[in-house]
Formats: C-alpha cells, sequence, structure tokens
C-alpha cells in the first residue's frame, strides 16, 4: 500500500510537472506592417490636396507613398501610406499652426521613407498637435487618411506621415 501511494505521489507530481513546462509561454506580440511598395518622390500637388484638403494652400513640397505589408499587388483592401515634406514660408508656417499652439508638444524627429527622410531638418526642435492632426486627418464612408504632422519650432516645413484609403 506504502509503494502505491509513493507511485501514486510521483505520477501526480510529474503529471502536474510535465503540463507546467510543456505549455507555451504566452508572450505578447505585435505585428506591425512594414511600409514597402514606396514610389519614387513626387513633386505633383494634386493627390496631396485631395488626400488633404486643409493643407495650406497651395501646395508644395515633396512626397513618396506606398503600401503596408508583403503584398505584392495591393488591392482595394490595402492600407497605403503618405510620407511628406510640404513646405511654406515660415510666417504661414506659423500661422497655420497658431490655432494650435496651445496644444502643441515636443516631439522626436520624425522618420519617414528612406528616400525622403533626408530632407527632414535634423537640427531642427519639432511639435506636434493632437488637433493638428485630426484638422488634417480625413474620414469618409469610403475611405480616409490618418495624419500625424511635425512642425519645427522655428522652420518651414510641415512634414506628415499619413496612412489610410482614398475614397473610391
Amino acid at each position: 500500500m506504502k509503494r502505491w501511494a509513493v507511485a501514486c505521489a510521483v505520477a501526480l507530481f510529474a503529471v502536474s510537472g510535465c503540463s507546467a513546462w510543456d505549455e507555451p509561454k504566452s508572450t505578447q506580440t505585435s505585428y506591425t506592417p512594414q511600409k514597402t511598395g514606396a514610389s519614387p518622390i513626387r513633386y505633383d500637388s494634386e493627390p496631396l490636396e485631395q488626400r488633404f484638403p486643409k493643407l495650406p494652400q497651395p501646395v508644395t513640397g515633396e512626397w513618396v507613398q506606398g503600401f503596408f505589408g508583403d503584398e505584392p499587388l495591393p488591392g482595394p483592401n490595402t492600407t497605403y501610406w503618405v510620407d511628406a515634406i510640404i513646405e511654406m514660408p515660415p510666417q504661414q508656417l506659423a500661422a497655420y499652426v497658431a490655432p494650435f499652439r496651445s496644444s502643441m508638444v515636443l516631439a522626436t524627429r520624425p522618420r519617414l521613407w528612406k528616400t525622403l527622410d533626408a530632407g527632414v531638418p535634423s537640427s531642427a526642435q519639432f511639435e506636434r498637435s493632437d488637433d493638428l492632426d485630426r484638422m488634417l486627418s480625413t474620414n469618409t464612408a469610403k475611405g480616409g487618411w490618418e495624419v500625424k504632422a511635425f512642425a519645427p519650432k522655428d522652420g518651414s516645413v510641415l512634414v506628415l506621415s499619413a496612412q489610410g484609403k482614398d475614397a473610391i
């Protein structure tokens, strides 16, 4: 009887120990799709004006677009991205961001697509505002763009990083 009790205890210990060792550890992993499918640098303004109608007019600058993920051929359900450097005189930029000045916070230098990133001033101190982002973002039943805008404290560019879909 003593052997049986010892054997049961050993078996119970082994089973409970094995189940704890065999269970995969749950790890919190998240997949962030990477920007891919980038176009060459573009200088035309019409696509930017259509996607972001509240940009200061006329829109001048350079921009790149692409899609997220590994898909070689983007389709209608693909999320696109746009990185842009919008140029304007310093006084115009200051007037443009003035309504958002009270909600501006310091931000790290925005990182854009590699062919455009060199155009972002490296020594500038950037600010951003959620209110400015909401004003520039668009949302329709068939598409929309979520914008993150960055403005250097003393500068003449508005840097945009956006993702979304064009209205069909």
